[in-house]
């Protein structure tokens, strides 16, 4: 892969690991239904097993429609890596700027690959489902964040050398800024004279 410092990587998900959990979660809800049926037709008072097949005929049928809506939104990037830096759509609601990372690197621990990033603004690692706790944290800290990286379709033994060539081009960048939409403008577009 060339690496190409003012390109936008766009990575998406996988989608055979999706179709899978969609079939496993669809057997699961099939089968609570079925469960739940049988004891509701055989005028029974189980109340373990119809609790039972209630839980996995909506727990399966939830799921199944997550991994559904997962595959039809497949074409849709979820990771971006570029010159305004590193945006994981499935965990962060903006990009990481390269300016705040100190180290981001991949590492394989338990036959999965985490990826670890650590910033100098707390506020850059906070989840998506966690943004309320920005109110209450201290924002400037320095912070690390790691999350398995699963379901990309994307090798990751070429991720974790793309987001070192990314950092250090960013980060030893004379003026520190990330590419305003002004100079990428003037890049690609040439005032006429």
């Amino acid at each position: 892969m060339e690496f190409d410092p003012d390109k936008t990587i766009k990575i998406r998900r996988s989608v055979p690991p999706l179709v899978l959990w969609f079939i496993v979660s669809s057997l699961l809800a099939v089968f609570g239904g079925f469960t739940t049926l049988k004891v509701i037709a055989s005028g029974g008072i189980a109340v373990e097993i119809a609790l039972t097949g209630f839980a996995a005929l909506f727990g399966g049928g939830a799921v199944a429609f997550l991994n559904l809506k997962r595959i039809w939104n497949a074409v849709d990037p979820v990771v971006l890596i570029g010159p305004d830096g590193f945006h994981d759509t499935r965990f962060f609601s903006e990009p990481i700027p390269w300016n705040v990372v100190q180290n981001i690197y991949v590492r394989k621990i338990d036959l999965q690959n985490v990826l670890f990033i650590e910033v100098t603004e707390f506020k850059y690692v906070i989840p998506k489902y966690l943004n309320w706790m920005k109110r209450w944290r201290k924002l400037e800290e320095e912070a690390e964040f790691h999350y398995p990286i699963t379901g990309l379709a994307f090798e990751t033994r070429f991720l974790a050398p793309l987001l070192r060539a990314y950092a250090i081009t960013w980060n030893s960048r004379s003026d520190k800024k990330q590419p305003s939409a002004l100079t990428l403008v003037d890049r690609h577009f040439p005032p006429v004279c």
